[in-house]
């Protein structure tokens, strides 16, 4: 399964079993102590200046218009993904995006998958009492 997630791009760190734990707590401590977007992050995604720009890279990157997302829908994702970089600046990670083309499909993928996980489970699981 490793391999196979490895291959489809769906992770988003590769490390040697030993260094495993040690990236967990690292994980852990990082989220907990910090709130998923600082106080200036967030007035400057509520003035919709960081997700316009975020916005704009995907969609010159991926051809995809997200700018009619709901802006917490958006935000979640976002602070999602720089949780999992240890980003702590909407800038920083905005900078990140137009630098690193990888980034931009890993946010594309979480936006897809927050919008279409219902629909990929619901056709996939049988209905109660249906045989498979």
């Amino acid at each position: 399964m490793a391999q196979s997630a490895i291959a489809r791009r769906v992770v988003d760190h590769i490390f040697p079993i030993a260094q495993i734990p040690a990236m967990l707590l690292a994980y852990a401590q990082h989220g907990a102590s910090q709130p998923l977007l600082s106080e200036a992050d967030a007035a400057q995604a509520e003035t919709g200046d960081g997700l316009r720009a975020i916005c704009a890279i995907l969609r010159q990157a991926t051809g995809h218009d997200f700018s009619h997302y709901k802006p917490a829908t958006l935000l979640r994702r976002i602070a999602h993904r720089m949780q999992v970089l240890h980003s702590d600046a909407l800038g920083d990670y905005i900078e990140r995006l137009r630098q690193d083309r990888r980034e931009v499909d890993q946010l594309f993928q979480d936006l897809l998958i927050s919008v279409t996980r219902f629909f990929r489970l619901s056709s996939c699981q049988p209905i109660e009492g249906e045989r498979s």
